[in-house]
């Protein structure tokens, strides 16, 4: 997957799901547990496990409950 964000290029190695829910912060900074469920049509049991590892790498912040957040760092 390639991406451009805050003027930086940055390639990153992703999984199907992982590119879904990146992809889903191309028009938002935040967004809910629902509301990627909701995007991406992945099972909610699935998509925890992506967000784990998403918040892992610190590519996602999650500071709220069901709420992540896109790292701006």
């Amino acid at each position: 997957l390639r991406t451009s964000y805050l003027n930086q290029r940055y390639f990153l190695m992703t999984s199907s799901y992982q590119m879904a829910v990146l992809l889903q912060y191309n028009n938002h900074d935040t967004l809910s547990l629902q509301e990627l469920v909701t995007a991406t049509a992945i099972s909610k049991d699935i998509l925890v496990q992506v967000l784990s590892l998403l918040v892992k790498a610190k590519t996602l912040v999650n500071e709220e409950t069901d709420q992540y957040d896109l790292n701006p760092n």
